[in-house]
Parts: C-alpha cells; structure tokens; sequence
C-alpha cells in the first residue's frame, strides 16, 4: 500500500510539472537605420511618424520597406526609401534644401573718369565689396556715363549697353549715382549712407537662388546661369527680367584717361548678354530650376584673368532686383 502511494504521489509531481516560459527574442524582426544629413537636428519621421530623434540619430524598425522623413524649420522637407533587414543597421543619408538663401546685393555705379566726387565714391565702394561685405554678399557693376566728359573711354567703348542702363533709371544726369537693388539712392560719397542702404536690403528674403559660372576658350566666353524659383508666389514674372553683365576689374592706366587723377579702374560694365534689355524669365513653380547660356567673343584689348559675370534678377517696373550672383 505504501509503494502505491509513492507511485501515485510521483505520479502527480511529474504531471505538475511545466516548462520554463520561453522570452520571445524582440529583435528578430527588427532592424536599425543610421539617419544622417547635410542638416542637424532635423526632425526623423519614420512612416509619417515623428521618431522624437533629430539628425544624426540611430533608430529601430522592424524589416521591410520604410520612408524616412526629415523636417526642420527653414529647409524644405525631405525623403528617402530604405530597406530594413533584421539585425542589421541600414545607413542612410539625406541632402535638405534651404528655403532661404543669402541675399546677394547689387550696387550699381554711374561714374565717369572725369567726375571730381567719383574719385571719393569709387574708394568707398572698393572698400565696401572687398572688406566690408565681400562678393557673396555685395555685387558691384560700373556703368560709365557720357557726363561730365563725353569722351569717358569705358563709355565710348559700350556706349548703348551704357545708355540703355541710364535710361531705364529714367534717366540719369548725375555722376556719381549709385544705385542698391534698383530701388535704394543713397549719397554716393556718404559711406554711412550707402551701408545702410546695402544692410537693408541684406535683410529681404530672396525668392530665387542664382549660379553662374564662365570660361573662356582662346578669345570666346561661354557663360551658365542656374535660376532656381524658391518661392514663385513672391514674384511677378510678368515683368521679371534676366540681366548678364560682363566686368573686368583691375583696369590700370600709365596716365589719367579723364581729369580727375584716377588710373586704376574696378567693376566696369564691358557687355551685356544677350543684349542690354535682359532676357525675359517665364514663370517657375517652387523648387524649379532652369539654365541659361550664353556665348560671346572677347576683346584683345580686355585682361582676360580680371573679367567676371555678373547676374541679376530684376522687374522691369518697379526696378526691384530679386537676386544677384558673381563668377569666381
């Protein structure tokens, strides 16, 4: 009797027993993604889902396909597919564009080699494109005038270009005139004055982004201009116009070619392309870039290392330029 029950007892003990309960292993069907970007602290989305981690970040995803999404304020949002494996780290980069780009002024100057104030208004605006602000935010183009000498070298070299530029100011008398984006007089030889014209138009945003590039093949030039539209609601296309001016800078003369002393000459205008009314922009939409070419043979008489290109975006009624950009 006492053997029976020390089966059944052993009976019921093994009957009892369970298996330990198995951890289910979490990270089979997941993977991980290296989010990385020209930008950081940009927002990660995954899905449609805000991750709560910024550029540059890891995070987890189960496998299969995702989209990964960046949104940071002043960059157009972002992206980007990627195939996610199990235990494995996918790495993935994704380039953001700047809603705002640097404002790049255009100062025009009317000047003639025999203008006395010229002399005063030249050395400030030297000092304000190479000190001051520099190339990538102030754009300097010299148009000669006709005034007070008719006989002006640069002016007789390019005379329509020059004309047609004088006219569209409806017209210019007076030598030294200097002009900001078009709309801004400021008294040419009152620095103070001029600067702050210049920082004032620094602060307006600019609806489009301008490149340009040239090179120059024995004596022929051949210029490329991006224009891309950032924001096509802030532009009247029905008036906007393309302008490409050729410069050349370090301009030096054994002698003064006019009367007032000066022999070293920075900026002049030297041609327009394709002509000196510009050339007429058709509407873009947002983001949409488009190029524009041009040829043209150079002079003998031209330094060829010391010639620029420079653009400009400007409406042919209010005389508001957009935006500006110079060639290296």
């Amino acid at each position: 009797m006492k053997k029976l029950y020390l089966f059944m007892l052993s009976f019921f003990v093994i009957q009892c027993q369970t298996n330990p309960p198995t951890t289910p292993d979490t990270n089979i069907n997941n993977g991980r993604i290296s989010v990385s970007s020209n930008v950081d602290g940009a927002s990660i989305f995954l899905d449609d889902e805000l991750t709560g981690q910024v550029t540059p970040d890891t995070i987890t995803s189960t496998i299969g396909n995702h989209e990964i999404r960046l949104e940071k304020d002043g960059y157009y949002s972002a992206s980007s597919e990627v195939q996610v494996n199990a235990n494995s780290t996918e790495n993935i980069y994704i380039n953001m564009e700047s809603i705002i780009v640097q404002k790049v002024v255009l100062l025009e100057d009317f000047a003639n080699v025999s203008c006395t104030p010229c002399v005063i208004s030249n050395q400030i605006i030297e000092k304000l494109a190479n000190e001051t602000f520099g190339e990538t935010r102030l754009v300097v183009v010299k148009f000669p005038t006709n005034f007070p000498s008719p006989v002006d070298p640069f002016y007789l070299a390019s005379s329509q270009a020059c004309d047609t530029r004088l006219e569209f100011y409806n017209p210019i008398f007076i030598a030294p005139t200097v002009i900001i984006d078009g709309i801004n007089r400021p008294t040419a030889t009152d620095e103070e004055s001029v600067v702050s014209a210049i920082n004032e138009r620094l602060h307006v945003e600019s609806p489009f982004e301008l490149t340009v590039t040239d090179i120059i093949v024995n004596n022929r030039l051949s210029v490329s201009i991006f224009v891309k539209c950032l924001n096509a609601d802030a532009v009247n296309y029905e008036n906007l116009v393309l302008h490409t001016v050729l410069t050349e800078t370090d301009i030096t003369f054994d002698s003064p070619p006019g009367s007032n002393g000066e022999t070293s000459f920075y900026n002049v205008m030297r041609k327009m392309l394709p002509s000196s009314d510009g050339e007429i922009v058709t509407p873009l939409g947002n983001r949409e870039e488009r190029q524009y070419i041009w040829n043209t043979e150079t002079s003998n008489n031209w330094q060829k290392d010391n010639l620029h290109v420079v653009v400009f975006l400007q409406d042919r009624v209010t005389k508001n330029i957009y935006q500006s950009a110079v060639s290296d």
